[in-house]
């Protein structure tokens, strides 16, 4: 008899039935749309940061992170902006390569504050895996974010102070804001 982790981390997703679900009501091209935009959105924030001092300044190794993310961010954006769904390999593969391209963005920033603001980001996928994924797609995506959070919140507490720093890592793991 399976345990209740087992039986937990082997449940099915809800990706078919919500795929219907969109399809019979006319909503999967306005909901692509919608998550195609968000990536150009996140995209031209990626590109914005790189005209700011708190963004990948460092040197060319992190603007050319910030360039791999844009386009990245480009790639996915039209991926979904084409005319059919994705399927469900298609759209764990999309979750998996946005946690990538995040943790990436927010690791590459000069200023640790605005990366790990950004890293609330994190939350909207989390958000997308948890109503279309499986428990496995959603450990993954939690999996890239928290070592990111903290390395983060390390980076604060060396340039500022360490009760910030733990103030700040609350907040992304809470999904809470708290003020600088």
């Amino acid at each position: 008899m399976p345990s209740r982790l087992e039986t937990w981390w082997s449940r099915p997703d809800h990706y078919a039935w919500l795929e219907s679900y969109l399809a019979t009501r006319g909503l999967s091209r306005p909901a692509a749309m919608l998550v195609g935009g968000a990536v150009a959105f996140l995209g031209g924030i990626e590109a914005l940061m790189m005209l700011t001092p708190a963004g990948p300044s460092a040197g060319p190794p992190q603007r050319i992170a910030a360039i791999a993310v844009i386009v990245g961010c480009g790639v996915t954006a039209t991926f979904w902006f084409r005319l059919k769904w994705p399927s469900r390999t298609q759209s764990t593969v999309f979750v998996m390569v946005s946690a990538l391209l995040m943790a990436v963005s927010c690791l590459i920033e000069s200023d640790p504050m605005s990366s790990i603001a950004a890293c609330g980001l994190f939350g909207i996928l989390a958000g997308y895996a948890v109503i279309f994924h499986s428990v496995r797609v959603i450990v993954f995506v939690i999996a890239v974010a928290v070592p990111v959070a903290a390395v983060l919140a390390v980076r604060i507490a060396e340039e500022a102070d360490p009760v910030l720093a733990v103030s700040k890592l609350l907040a992304v793991l809470g999904g809470s804001r708290s003020s600088r």
